[in-house]
């Protein structure tokens, strides 16, 4: 029994390591795009369009989506 301890406590550590890794790269990623949308305004997302057409689609309703672009912008503080 004495030999699991080191095994359980080495694994924690890892797993707490792993776990503070990904929230300060998260962290990192949005201090970035929220630099980034209040320097130089909209980013294109085109790569999500085809997600957002797919989301809005239903098999039931006559017509179709298309969507050329997909934008992410921010209007400041006052329009969150």
């Amino acid at each position: 029994m004495r030999g699991r301890r080191p095994l359980i406590r080495r694994t924690l550590k890892i797993t707490f390591e792993v776990l503070g890794a990904v929230l300060a790269g998260a962290a990192i990623l949005l201090a970035f795009l929220t630099w980034r949308l209040t320097q130089e305004g909209p980013i294109h997302l085109r790569f999500l369009s085809s997600y957002v057409e797919q989301a809005l689609a239903r098999t039931d309703q006559p017509y179709l989506i298309a969507i050329e672009d997909t934008v992410l912008t921010w209007a400041g503080w006052d329009r969150a």
